[in-house]
């Protein structure tokens, strides 16, 4: 019988929110053209396009697109790694799925001087389409050398770090991927030319109201430590602790701060110790759970439920087994807004510093 965890979110008078955490079927199997082929004809796409204009979409067949939808504009932001060889000279091929529909595919990172993705780099891309609804799903797909960056012995690798997307009506999704596509001759890396996203949805929401700026932005100071107990010490468990996230047994937490939206966030999870008996990592869900959390912020998550709903579904689309306790804080350093979130029978406490400066 399939393992389920029923969990609740709870923010204020907000009603329950549960999210299932169990197996699920495989995802199906995209059926992606075979736009990579080196006979595909994109040299002569990449003279005419630029960043700076929305793109034109590529002239290719769709089974099933419907007609005389509503367009928008799409913001696509392309964030390439910062390791060592991550950037490529070669452009890529994307294309956006939705639940009320499909994009064409575009020609992204063909920008005349700049061909390509450098590393640390994050390019911007406007892209008109349909009204997609609800993003679910993203295909990368990089395109091969040619003849020219072949010869010079240019590299095909690329570590892409994430893919933002922004919708026609101010919705955001958020992409990670952290892997290679394609093979780097520096670091010997290879990945899988193409990739099929999956998104940790984000909200835009009233933390953001400009009409909360402080005259000047509040200073927040956030650290953690994670200490097993003693008993999984002499078990052989040991804390995990790095900048900006760590972990503990079943125990992770993560602290962030998104310089682009001024939101520093934290949270903490404790996993269910019980899954160990079942031969399932207990710690993993709860680290995936601030991973995701953590990805949320980076990615312009505005409120603490928007993070972790946006986490747990992350989790639950890669089927791993667990269930948490979590508790979530957000701070808006330049409105001075806080938003809390908590899953479970965690919690957190508000010290102020009493005459009304707290």
């Amino acid at each position: 019988m399939a393992l389920r965890s029923v969990l609740r979110i709870r923010q204020g008078l907000l009603s329950s929110l549960r999210i299932l955490a169990r197996p699920a079927a495989d995802l199906a199997q995209l059926d992606a053209p075979a736009l990579a082929k080196p006979d595909w004809q994109a040299r002569q796409a990449r003279q005419t396009i630029s960043a700076q204009v929305p793109l034109p979409r590529l002239q290719h067949s769709l089974a099933g697109k419907e007609a005389n939808r509503p367009e928008g504009s799409y913001h696509i932001q392309i964030v390439t790694g910062s390791v060592r060889g991550a950037g490529t000279p070669t452009p890529a091929l994307l294309q956006l799925f939705g639940e009320d529909g499909e994009s064409e595919p575009y020609l992204i990172g063909s920008d005349g001087s700049t061909m390509g993705f450098e590393s640390s780099s994050r390019k911007t891309y406007v892209v008109q389409a349909p009204h997609l609804g609800q993003l679910n799903r993203v295909l990368i797909r990089q395109l091969p050398l040619d003849a020219a960056d072949e010869e010079a012995g240019a590299s095909s690798g690329w570590f892409l770090e994430r893919i933002v997307v922004v919708g026609p009506e101010g919705d955001s999704w958020t992409f990670p991927c952290a892997e290679w596509l394609g093979r780097d001759h520096v670091t010997q890396a290879i990945g899988s030319p193409e990739r099929v996203l999956v998104p940790l949805t984000v909200h835009l929401s009233s933390m953001m109201d400009p009409r909360y700026n402080l005259k000047s932005q509040m200073s927040v100071a956030a650290s953690a430590f994670s200490i097993p107990h003693p008993e999984k010490v002499a078990e052989g468990v040991r804390g995990v602790n790095r900048r900006g996230a760590g972990h503990g047994g079943e125990d992770a937490y993560f602290i962030t701060h998104a310089s682009e939206t001024g939101v520093v966030g934290l949270g903490v999870s404790d996993g269910v110790y019980a899954w160990r008996e079942r031969g399932v990592d207990a710690g993993a869900y709860s680290r995936g759970l601030m991973a995701g959390c953590a990805a949320a912020v980076a990615g312009g998550a505005a409120d603490a439920l928007g993070a972790l709903r946006s986490a747990a579904r992350a989790v639950a689309e890669v089927h791993t087994l667990g269930s948490a306790t979590a508790c979530v804080v957000l701070v808006n350093a330049a409105g001075g807004v806080m938003s809390a979130a908590n899953l479970g029978d965690s919690g957190w406490m508000l010290l102020g510093g009493g005459g009304g400066g707290g």
